[in-house]
């Protein structure tokens, strides 16, 4: 095992000198992912390191009034020494680093220095996006690991969601390894919204003091915190990889015909109850939380708050949603976003079929059409001769429906397909502002994947067996 040399993101800028604000929550998880021992401190003689560890615990266990551990740039560097991982790369000593807008700045580094300690600018991170985007540029984490000279154990704390927040080189070196921009996966953090003044996730140990009552209950609870670890560690794989809604979406099978692979879609439209569930079960996507990355600042800005969507509309199709948010809820279900190929299997017919009441159910720009100049200025394609009851979105049974019992498939609102070219996706199908020769084109037509519009949703298809 060879020792790395310094890069970019963990290299001291500021100088060697100082003393910097320390998470005593960090160093024990950093401590406990990488199994490092008390006795290789010592046998190496880094007694940097030791102090580290031990200035640490002494703040988790109420030990010392302090909140915050004081270190140089050469402690922790000693301490994240002994992170090197198979391919011999480090934590980045910076990691370690209290966010400044969260240090209360009350307690300097002591009078024999003379300075206040140092601080370091965080971002939090979205996991569930770091892990798609991984997956979708066709890296492993090992290959992550490699490009950002991150240890690998360190990329699966990052894309489990157990280290929540980094600093902005390390979000550098990730965003630039994935070919990404940086506000993707990162955003800056709020003071309001942090859950401890850390910015530490919240299954890491907590860094306020607090004072043990007595010696035996403190071992006690130390002897329990391990096995407490693992019960929230194997809870929460639990809880992100198979948490899925209480309700079965409806699957409709499409005809195998021309010897295209069997795949089904959701006989509706996702609503806003549906995605409800989602964005209460998968905090990330809350309307709150969202990455400004993955929208264009419109996501789910119909709904009355982040966990209200608009009163009597729990089965319209949900809106406002960008192809990001969309690919994630099917996900979610155990799905994916329909491709074009499917989305042709699921209209075939459908053009040559329409007679002029079915069209009258489609939920198309008729006389009640509101058009709004947020979307179209100048642009009034309505259709007179139709009235489906509906000035924007229809509940998502209604309507006419295919053959195969799927409703909406032309109309009411454009869906996102699992076509995509860099960052721009696809939607297909029109929608209550669209005219019928656009609401059965086959072609689909491009769109930003970042788009959040009042007038796109989408549904989800599974490959069968």
């Amino acid at each position: 095992m060879t020792h790395s040399p310094d890069i970019d993101h963990t290299a001291d800028n500021d100088g060697g000198t100082g003393y910097y604000a320390v998470n005593a929550g960090l160093v024990i998880q950093v401590f406990d992912m990488f199994q490092m021992r008390p006795s290789h401190f010592r046998a190496s003689g880094q007694t940097g390191a030791h102090g580290v560890y031990y200035d640490a615990r002494k703040i988790i266990e109420g030990r010392t009034d302090n909140r915050w551990g004081h270190h140089t740039p050469s402690a922790l560097k000693s301490f994240c020494h002994f992170t090197q991982s198979e391919n011999g790369t480090l934590v980045p000593w910076r990691e370690l680093i209290e966010h400044r807008e969260a240090y209360d700045g009350k307690e300097g580094a002591g009078p024999r220095t003379g300075n206040r300690l140092g601080t370091e600018h965080r971002l939090r991170l979205n996991h569930t996006a770091m892990t798609e985007t991984r997956r979708q540029c066709g890296l492993t984490r090992e290959q992550l690991a490699e490009k950002t000279a991150l240890p690998t154990r360190f990329i699966e704390a990052l894309e489990g969601g157990s280290w929540g927040t980094v600093t902005k080189s390390t979000a550098g070196a990730i965003a630039a390894a994935l070919g990404v921009a940086e506000e993707t996966l990162f955003m800056p953090l709020s003071d309001k919204k942090q859950p401890d003044a850390a910015g530490t996730p919240a299954n890491t140990a907590a860094t306020t003091p607090r004072k043990p009552a007595s010696a035996r209950p403190m071992r006690t609870a130390l002897l329990l915190a391990p096995v407490a670890g693992l019960l929230l560690w194997a809870g929460y794989q639990f809880y992100t990889g198979n948490r899925y809604p209480s309700v079965e979406p409806d699957w409709i099978s499409l005809p195998n015909t021309g010897g295209a692979p069997p795949v089904a879609l959701t006989r509706h439209e996702i609503t806003n109850q549906d995605y409800l569930q989602f964005v209460r079960q998968q905090p990330d996507f809350n309307r709150d939380r969202m990455m400004p990355g993955m929208h264009d600042g419109d996501y789910l800005k119909h709904w009355l708050s982040s966990d209200q969507y608009p009163p009597d509309s729990a089965d319209h199709p949900v809106t406002y949603v960008s192809w990001y948010a969309a690919r994630a809820y099917c996900q979610w279900i155990g799905g994916r976003l329909p491709r074009l190929e499917e989305w042709h299997l699921a209209t075939q017919g459908l053009q040559t079929t329409l007679t002029s009441v079915q069209t009258s159910g489609l939920n198309l720009c008729d006389r009640r059409c509101a058009v709004h100049d947020d979307i179209s200025p100048n642009r009034s394609p309505k259709a007179m001769d139709y009235d489906d009851g509906y000035a924007e979105t229809a509940p998502v049974a209604s309507g006419f429906a295919s053959a195969a019992g799927l409703t909406h498939l032309y109309g009411n609102v454009a869906e996102w397909l699992d076509e995509t070219s860099g960052e721009t996706g696809a939607i297909i199908g029109g929608s209550f502002l669209a005219t019928l020769p656009e609401a059965v084109s086959t072609t689909p037509v491009p769109a930003p994947k970042r788009l959040a519009s009042r007038d796109v949703g989408f549904r989800c298809a599974r490959s069968q067996p």
